[in-house]
């Protein structure tokens, strides 16, 4: 179970597998922008959509950005 503390972009490494390299190819970005993204936080409105493609609600774009795209309301 992750972190309650836990970055959205943290999560999407976590679930390829521990690897920005993994999470580049399944994505289709370089490595080095993944890299970026980990730096930064939080990945460009485009790889957010991007991961949640590939990962739906295991790791949804308000997860990677919530103050792009709001919060989830339970």
């Amino acid at each position: 179970m992750g972190n309650l503390q836990e970055r959205g972009i943290d999560i999407a490494v976590r679930l390829a597998g521990d690897s920005q390299s993994a999470l580049a190819r399944l994505i289709g970005v370089k490595p080095q922008t993944v890299q970026k993204w980990v730096a930064a936080g939080k990945p460009t409105p485009e790889g957010c959509r991007a991961i949640e493609v590939v990962f739906g609600e295991r790791c949804t774009r308000v997860m990677l950005d919530p103050h792009l795209f709001g919060t989830i309301e339970k």
